[in-house]
């Protein structure tokens, strides 16, 4: 008995209280990293001001995120959760896997992803070119991406509904290319449509290119 109550004793305490500040810190620090990006540039940005913009030491920037490419990669990953990327699909892959609402689905989270991510995402792409790790992490995003939209396009094929001539890779590359957020951007910011609008039309699109005329 006494082994198992100093055992009990070695058990790491897990305040939630401490758990709430940690998370608020790691947002915090997360916002100043934005912040300082758009005003200064990701290259001219230093851990040392984002610590500061946060109000945080260097050291817990670093014990929180580890980098710069990893706070680029925090961003991103902020802005699924927002959307609730992951509960999104997993409701699609759980699903019936009607081919029209897996497009539907589909467009709609590109939507969101680019409407409620449009500051990180544009800041992104304009670094990317310039700084080898913000382009991994892009690169990155962009496999994820794809991954996913191939599973649709899987489900799709599963229930008999590709079109004609495509197969899984063909119809693939096709929604990943016109579910991108520069696409997106062209519609929308370049063509003055609205985010809405874009997502109805890639549906549209979609569906037209994708399925058969019998589904």
């Amino acid at each position: 008995m006494a082994d198992a109550v100093k055992r009990a004793d070695r058990r790491p305490y897990r305040s939630p209280v401490r758990q709430e500040q940690a998370e608020a810190t790691r947002q915090r620090v997360l916002d100043a990293a934005l912040a300082s990006f758009r005003e200064s540039g990701y290259a001219a940005s230093s851990v040392r001001a984002i610590a500061s913009r946060a109000q945080v030491a260097v050291q817990t920037v670093y014990q929180t995120w580890g980098s710069k490419a990893a706070l680029v990669e925090g961003l991103l990953w902020r802005v699924k959760e927002e959307i609730d990327l992951p509960g999104q699909f997993a409701a699609m892959a759980s699903g019936a896997r009607e081919p029209r609402e897996l497009l539907a689905g589909s467009a709609r989270i590109t939507r969101q992803y680019s409407q409620v991510g449009w500051d990180v995402l544009e800041l992104v792409r304009s670094v990317a070119p310039d700084e080898p790790e913000v382009q991994a992490v892009w690169d990155d995003g962009e496999a994820s991406r794809y991954r996913g939209q191939t599973d649709v396009v899987t489900w799709v094929a599963g229930a008999g509904a590709l079109r004609e001539g495509l197969n899984v890779k063909s119809a693939a590359d096709t929604l990943w290319t016109l579910s991108s957020h520069d696409v997106c951007r062209s519609y929308v910011a370049s063509r003055q449509n609205l985010p809405e609008e874009f997502e109805r039309w890639l549906y549209a699109v979609t569906v037209q290119l994708l399925l058969n005329e019998s589904s």
